[in-house]
């Protein structure tokens, strides 16, 4: 059977010394085909042209370090293509530079062809994963309302919704601080059959307890010192429409009893009042807290709970569904614009970054990150530095670095590995075989976890 001959991958080769692009031909032309540019103001029109898999580009063009600029002119019409900077400088504040503008690695040009070629087929692999996770989110991005998700975990949820916002039960939504309760309480509002009334919201962790009561029910003039007149409360305000009492696990017990009421026969009084007034609200409620467990405890009303626990959602955190942390980025990224801008764009690196994060703080974290690197950020594409919460100098978060690693770590192996599967497990042979030391391949079987433990 004959085989398939191999595509070739495509390297544009940017250096102002000509002398120098043909001897780096030479020795990166067995591996690749390598197309030059020696003019600076060619470089985008090759890469529209030639369709370049990586580009290798000089820092320096008449002893001016136009590399950046170069860099984030291609990145910004081309944020998948692996720029990988080559230079004769020692300078780690360039080499830092270069990473922060979005450059996938930074190679010595006396660096042997060996050490360029790992270097090049991690930043196409590397590209390679890039475009297929993007190609399944433009697929897999879907929308609900103003929720913008791309996994299974917000799927599940929202297939659900409609039904649950048509009924007139309660709700109550669960989840840490930040996973976007209050904006699903505005959704489920929305869609309801109650839209086009009020949507009243009570923020019960912000009240003290002697104040809450009086937000939701109201008071009759002269009900205590300083009530010169009458007012209405959230849940009058509300009738008609939807009453969201965000973070109800911090109301008072005391107050609990009277919202029970409300929520069972639409009754209340105003402080003060003598008469009991009837509202039509739908209440809705979002907590942080585990109700279960302080119903246990006793600090929440058990008949509170099961009343308000008609339907439940619970927003799972941001670090459990990671597949929704590069399309909510890039919509806020997006949105963020300052000046007249169009708003800005994730670096491939700042979105590696971003998946690398923990976010304690969810998508409330996750878009005040955003809003802050757009706010700082030296161009209209975003770095892991533009992001990162450090002083500019120090380095980044170990998780970033560990996962950029990885990649080259996963090469080595494969090229190892490979290399001793066509040599019958020979080390000297396998070395020669990728034209390295049989030290420096030894080297690569320790770092990859393939070099057999000997007793």
């Amino acid at each position: 059977m004959a085989r398939h001959r191999e595509v070739r991958r495509k390297l544009l080769l940017v250096d102002d010394s000509a002398p120098f692009l043909e001897a780096a031909v030479v020795v990166l032309s067995p591996e690749f085909d390598c197309v030059t540019v020696t003019d600076p103001a060619e470089v985008l029109e090759a890469c529209h042209a030639e369709d370049p898999d990586a580009v290798l580009l000089d820092l320096y063009f008449d002893g001016k370090p136009r590399g950046f600029e170069i860099l984030t002119e291609i990145l910004s019409e081309h944020p998948f293509l692996p720029v990988i900077m080559w230079t004769e400088s020692e300078s780690m504040a360039e080499e830092l530079r270069a990473q922060e503008l979005g450059a996938f690695h930074y190679v010595r040009k006396e660096a042997r062809p060996s050490d360029v070629v790992v270097v090049v087929d991690a930043a196409l692999r590397y590209r390679r994963v890039l475009i297929s996770h993007d190609t399944l989110r433009a697929a897999d991005d879907r929308k609900w309302g103003e929720f913008l998700y791309a996994g299974d975990a917000m799927a599940r949820i929202f297939s659900d919704l409609s039904k649950i916002a048509a009924s007139d039960n309660a709700v109550l939504i669960t989840g840490e601080t930040g996973v976007g309760k209050g904006l699903l309480a505005r959704e489920i509002h929305r869609r309801s059959s109650r839209a086009n009334g009020p949507f009243g919201v009570v923020e019960c962790a912000s009240l003290p307890d002697t104040i809450v009561e009086n937000e939701l029910f109201g008071h009759e003039r002269g009900a205590y010192t300083g009530a010169v007149s009458q007012q209405i409360g959230s849940c009058e305000a509300a009738d008609g429409g939807t009453l969201f009492l965000d973070e109800i696990g911090d109301m008072p017990l005391v107050s609990q009893a009277k919202l029970l009421r409300l929520a069972d026969e639409g009754k209340f009084k105003r402080l003060g009042g003598k008469h009991d007034r009837s509202v039509d609200v739908r209440i809705v409620a979002a907590t942080n807290h585990p109700l279960a467990e302080e119903v246990k405890a006793g600090t929440f009303r058990k008949d509170l709970f099961y009343r308000l626990n008609t339907f439940h959602i619970e927003i799972p955190p941001l670090r459990e569904r990671r597949e929704d942390i590069v399309p909510l980025a890039r919509h806020f990224a997006a949105e963020y614009a300052t000046d007249g801008s169009s708003g800005f764009t994730l670096s491939p690196s700042a979105e590696l970054y971003l998946q690398s994060q923990c976010w304690d703080g969810n998508v409330r974290e996750l878009k005040h990150t955003i809003e802050r690197g757009c706010a700082l950020a030296g161009g209209a594409i975003l770095s892991p530095q533009d992001l990162a919460t450090r002083v500019r100098g120090e380095s980044l978060p170990l998780d970033y670095e560990r996962a950029k690693d990885q990649v080259l770590v996963d090469l080595k192996r494969t090229m190892a590995s490979e290399a001793l599967s066509r040599n019958e497990g020979n080390i000297t042979s396998a070395a020669k075989d990728l034209g390295v030391s049989r030290q420096t391949f030894h080297r690569f079987l320790v770092e990859t976890g393939l070099a057999k433990h000997e007793k």
